[in-house]
């Protein structure tokens, strides 16, 4: 049956199970598989994905840690199309980064796209502190440095409303990433260290 159903899936429909399938951390390498093959179609289906169910699709196979070289590949590429980058939210943005990070996939292309968007204050503005600590942590993971990049970073980090929701995970992600790519910036650290001793 799941080989007649799955042809009549859409984009959405895809995207949106596998997101599903990942945030209740059902691992279903089967099920996977076809989606993932169901996606690529040679190619050609993947072009009618919007940007966000992108980033969902590799967010949840990098959440499941199913590595699809093939997908996570034309994914990426896909995204470098018509400045699709510029299209995704500050979370999808995460979710993608982070997903790269995860699979240790270097997409030198991508991630400087990535980086010009994350220059953008405006831009900036909207990560929230899980945002950040996937970003910060992938950055590190791929040994990306960009002062600037995480110039950025540290800038929204130290904004009160968004340190108060770090979590202890997203403290030392965040940490571990500034120290790994040998950032000095006393400011983001103190500030991390004082929400750490705050606790909820």
């Amino acid at each position: 049956q799941e080989a007649d159903v799955l042809p009549t899936f859409k984009p959405a429909d895809l995207s949106f199970l596998v997101w599903a399938t990942a945030s209740l951390g059902r691992q279903d390498d089967a099920l996977l598989a076809a989606l993932s093959t169901q996606a690529l179609q040679g190619n050609a289906f993947l072009l009618n994905f919007r940007p966000q169910q992108l980033a969902m699709m590799v967010w949840g196979y990098a959440a499941l840690n199913y590595w699809d070289e093939l997908l996570v590949t034309c994914v990426a590429k896909r995204l470098m199309h018509n400045d699709m980058v510029s299209e995704l939210s500050a979370t999808d943005l995460a979710n993608v980064v982070w997903a790269l990070g995860q699979f240790r996939v270097q997409d030198g292309d991508l991630m400087s796209a990535v980086a010009d968007r994350m220059l953008h204050r405006q831009f900036m503005s909207q990560f929230d502190a899980r945002a950040l600590s996937h970003v910060s942590w992938a950055l590190a993971s791929l040994g990306m440095k960009s002062p600037e990049v995480m110039a950025q970073i540290g800038r929204q980090t130290v904004q009160p409303w968004v340190l108060e929701d770090f979590t202890p995970q997203f403290i030392a992600n965040t940490a571990w990433a500034f120290a790994v790519l040998d950032v000095q910036d006393p400011k983001v650290m103190a500030s991390l260290a004082e929400r750490a001793l705050k606790g909820e």
